[in-house]
């Protein structure tokens, strides 16, 4: 059974063909009364919405996994929280985020402070989990977030990226 929805107005509009025309402040009494008696679905609607939908694998469940299954497990986790994935974005103005149980467990502005290998499986012992890995779509507007280089027609450019390969031993920029 499907519930219906029933528009602030035309309860308004009920209230008005039972009691007549309403007087002073009875109009915004009845809008706010049925705003408060909507308040509770939103409010967990808005919760529903506000939570993570996923859970995460052991590390040994993940290295066991192809490489197709494990873009899969990490695909539908992106696909069923893209809401509240773009607004952890925005509230941590993070370029990266690994999330375990629901909580953001590390990120950064800054893509260059990725997780070192021996801080990634810390982060791995200390959780028992794999994290699901989110990198913030910004990062990938090429033509936004670079800079423009001629060839050798003046007429035409190309967007260049600076990349940095990094390891233990040091560090390299191309």
């Amino acid at each position: 059974m499907q519930e219906e929805t029933i528009t602030p107005e035309a309860v308004l509009e009920k209230v008005r063909q039972r009691l007549g025309a309403l007087e002073g402040n009875a109009e915004r009494a009845v809008a706010e009364a049925l705003a408060i008696l909507n308040e509770p679905r939103q409010t967990l609607q808005q919760q529903a919405a506000e939570k993570f939908v996923g859970v995460n694998v052991s590390v040994a469940q993940y290295v066991a996994w192809s490489p197709e299954e494990r873009f899969q497990y990490l695909d539908n986790a992106e696909e069923a929280n893209t809401d509240w994935i773009e607004r952890q974005f925005q509230e941590l103005n993070a370029a990266w985020m690994m999330v375990i149980d629901g909580q953001v467990v590390a990120h950064n502005a800054d893509f260059q402070k990725l997780l070192r290998e021996h801080e990634f499986d810390a982060l791995c012992e200390k959780h028992g989990k794999y994290p699901f890995v989110f990198f913030s779509p910004r990062l990938f507007l090429i033509e936004e977030a670079t800079g423009w280089h001629t060839t050798y027609d003046p007429a035409d450019s190309y967007p260049a990226i600076k990349v940095n390969l990094r390891d233990e031993q040091g560090e390299l920029t191309l």
